[in-house]
């Protein structure tokens, strides 16, 4: 398994927080797949994952709202809901997703939310996975 780190990054009103081997690889790879993890559990156990991948990939696994740090910032409610339009836009602003393929991995609750940014959004990624 490659080496990841845990990054936090602010967009919005919002931290997200996320288990990434996006600052730890030198260059850019060609692909970068979005990993949610399921209820109550942690960022950095999709990147037990990771391994499956070809070597030209790269892993973003965001924590779900009010697990780990990704909440809302003062003065946003604390039980602020956070929109998938939000969602995408922060993903994006973190991964640079210009040139990059993007594809989706979710686990339980997880797999919830990767669909349902697949369904929003179908043409900012190359396929989904959900596993349950």
């Amino acid at each position: 398994m490659k080496i990841g780190e845990y990054v936090e990054w602010e967009y919005r009103g919002w931290r997200f927080g996320a288990w990434s081997t996006l600052g730890v690889e030198k260059e850019r790879k060609s692909k970068v797949v979005v990993a949610f993890h399921g209820f109550d559990r942690h960022a950095d156990e999709m990147g037990s994952f990771e391994p499956l991948y070809d070597l030209d990939t790269q892993m973003l696994s965001v924590s779900l709202v009010h697990h780990g740090s990704s909440i809302p910032l003062a003065p946003l409610d604390k039980r602020a809901a956070l929109s998938p339009e939000l969602l995408m836009e922060a993903i994006e602003s973190y991964i640079d997703s210009a040139e990059t393929k993007i594809e989706l991995l979710g686990y339980s609750m997880g797999g919830r939310i990767a669909l349902t940014l697949f369904e929003r959004f179908p043409e900012k990624f190359s396929r989904v996975i959900v596993l349950a």
